[in-house]
């Protein structure tokens, strides 16, 4: 049963963005990367862009979006795929910004939780994180910049891809539980719709209808409204057997192509051999 419904947005700071220039989130990859630059050399911040990639499951968040956006699959009818093409280019993508000194170095050990703190600090422009970003990056009493963090769909690749990455969870009961109904009345409570509203101001409701109701609307006005269009545009992670296993591989490789201990195409290359070991076995 559905029971949290979530992808990661594109979050930016108006005020760093408009003294660059800037009256609007940048709409594609490429032109992130011209904000970033114009937000680097007029000494607004230092480091524009903060991403989650430490090597954990985050990485394989934001690298998804990204390979989505270029056009990359993570698997074909042959296998692994990710080491070509738009994979390929994302990855490319990412070391890029580091080497540029657009992207904080600490990216490389940060997750979703380091990236809202960083933002909320005033020392990012731009990032990728999941829905309770907006409300604590605009808590006056946690956050140097509330009030500054905007909200929109994720940036496009060359062929007009812009893809979040699917973050839901779901309930089930196990087939070997002991309290079946008991089970599936806390799920039908937890996941109503009456429920789910009122909790909007971190997650939105799985209930459709919900984005039209006025408690959650004037919850999170910003953020339902860009919803309603990266909610129904959003990739999923690779459907593999032993995911947790494929996962691992290609976190390790992704790290070790940003800290420069392998190429890109080599990181893939291996994280690629890792991933057809594991879906022949």
């Amino acid at each position: 049963m559905p029971w949290i419904l979530d992808t990661k947005y594109f979050f930016y700071n108006k005020d760093m963005l408009s003294k660059a220039g800037f009256d609007s989130a940048p709409a594609t990859w490429d032109d992130v990367v011209t904000v970033a630059k114009a937000l680097k050399s007029k000494g607004i911040v230092q480091y524009p862009l903060i991403w989650s990639w430490a090597q954990a499951e985050a990485v394989i968040c934001d690298y998804a979006q990204l390979l989505g956006a270029f056009g990359g699959q993570f698997l074909n009818d042959s296998g692994p795929a990710f080491n070509t093409g738009g994979g390929l280019t994302a990855l490319e993508y990412m070391k890029q910004t580091l080497d540029d000194g657009l992207t904080n170095p600490a990216s490389t050990e940060s997750l979703e939780t380091d990236v809202v703190k960083i933002v909320s600090q005033g020392q990012a422009a731009m990032a990728l994180n999941w829905t309770f970003m907006f409300s604590l990056a605009n808590d006056a009493s946690q956050s140097q910049v509330a009030g500054q963090v905007a909200v929109a769909h994720t940036p496009s690749g060359p062929s007009g891809a812009a893809p979040g990455c699917n973050g839901s969870m779901a309930l089930c009961i196990s087939s070997g539980s002991k309290h079946q109904d008991e089970a599936w009345n806390y799920i039908q409570f937890i996941t109503s719709q009456k429920v789910q509203d009122q909790y909007a101001k971190l997650s939105l409701p799985i209930w459709q209808s919900s984005y039209t109701e006025p408690q959650v609307v004037n919850t999170l006005p910003d953020v339902v409204a860009v919803a309603k269009t990266q909610l129904t545009d959003m990739i999923l992670r690779p459907q593999v057997p032993s995911y947790n296993e494929a996962s691992t591989a290609l976190q390790l490789e992704i790290q070790n192509a940003l800290t420069g201990a392998k190429t890109p195409q080599q990181a893939l290359d291996d994280a690629a051999t890792a991933w057809q070991g594991l879906l022949t076995a």
